[in-house]
């Protein structure tokens, strides 16, 4: 049975229910202005439910935007409660899909609810493809699951905060650990590489102590950096790194640290460079010598001659055993 057109009275429409709900909130405001001047073009198309209210199948931002404007009636297409839940989730993909592309989040609502109606991965990739929607079966597993991670990691998502791989790995941890991991990214805005640094130093760190990724940030020494005011994003991201990487491995941070303090009491000038081998692993050091004529070559000469006399350097390369990392 078609849906019937009807003016119904918002305070009968149960704007809690979100169910069918596909699109980004956001905006109601400049659709409210636009409908105030052009009308509503497009009627939301609504479902009445058996205890006599009626749920949004689509239309969530138009409705919303009509109340801003404070109409007490809204111009609907009406169906019946007996309408099956596919047909209703193919009406919402394709009101959705064919005005614009979706957002990530918006295909994770859609594909989630289409994969709940056909009860597979292929199915729903058959009937999200007849609507203008084009996923494959691995993607909609992956964002039917993401919509079944926190809150919190979903917005970071939908921010561009976080991977939607990086999400995928948070349903290992607890659901706390994983909103305060999003909460995080939310505030550094690491890139996709430190997403992933931080997420597997901390699981590491957690499993080391035996703890959950929660317990791991309220360390006193990771929430210093982040309550710190005075630090800039920039800066508090480059110190946490730091941080993690000294709890994760003290005994190479201590090594770094050291290598890095006699490095400096070479007094190197800008164009020269020393190199330690990786995780100090090995005795294979490396010298780094730019220069730009035959001058600076030979004054670099001069000068490293004098810097191969240097106690700190014979410290350098002689590394006691108990500085070893």
């Amino acid at each position: 049975m078609p849906p019937e057109q009807a003016d119904l009275v918002i305070n009968l429409i149960d704007l809690s229910d979100e169910y069918y709900r596909i699109s980004d909130p956001g905006g109601e405001d400049f659709l409210a202005g636009s409908i105030g001047q052009a009308g509503l073009i497009s009627p939301p198309l609504i479902q009445q439910k058996s205890d006599g209210q009626y749920r949004i199948i689509s239309g969530f931002r138009r409705i919303f935007a009509v109340g801003l404007l404070g109409w007490p009636k809204v111009a609907c297409l009406v169906l019946g409660p007996e309408k099956p839940d596919l047909s209703c989730w193919k009406m919402a993909v394709a009101d959705n899909a064919l005005s614009r592309t979706l957002s990530l989040m918006e295909q994770a609502r859609a594909a989630s609810g289409l994969m709940r109606a056909c009860g597979s991965a292929d199915q729903a990739v058959c009937v999200a493809k007849g609507l203008g929607l084009s996923l494959n079966a691995d993607l909609i597993r992956k964002l039917t699951r993401l919509m079944a991670l926190p809150e919190e990691v979903r917005q970071a998502v939908a921010r561009g905060r976080m991977s939607l791989n990086i999400a995928m790995g948070l349903e290992t941890i607890d659901h706390a650990s994983a909103g305060m991991l999003a909460g995080l990214f939310m505030e550094l805005r690491p890139t996709v590489n430190h997403q992933q640094e931080f997420f597997t130093g901390l699981h590491e760190l957690a499993c080391l102590r035996r703890t959950a990724i929660a317990s791991v940030l309220q360390d006193s020494d990771f929430a210093s950096v982040l309550s710190d005011s005075d630090t800039d994003r920039r800066e508090k991201l480059r110190v946490f790194r730091k941080t993690l990487r000294k709890l994760r491995f003290p005994e190479l941070s201590r090594a770094e640290d050291l290598f890095d303090r006699r490095k400096k009491n070479l007094g190197l000038p800008d164009n020269m460079d020393i190199t330690a081998p990786a995780g100090f692993e090995g005795t294979v050091y490396t010298l780094t010598v730019r220069f730009s004529g035959v001058l600076q070559l030979c004054k670099s000469a001069e000068i490293l001659a004098g810097i191969c006399r240097h106690p700190d350097l014979e410290a350098i390369l002689r590394r006691s055993p108990d500085e070893n990392p």
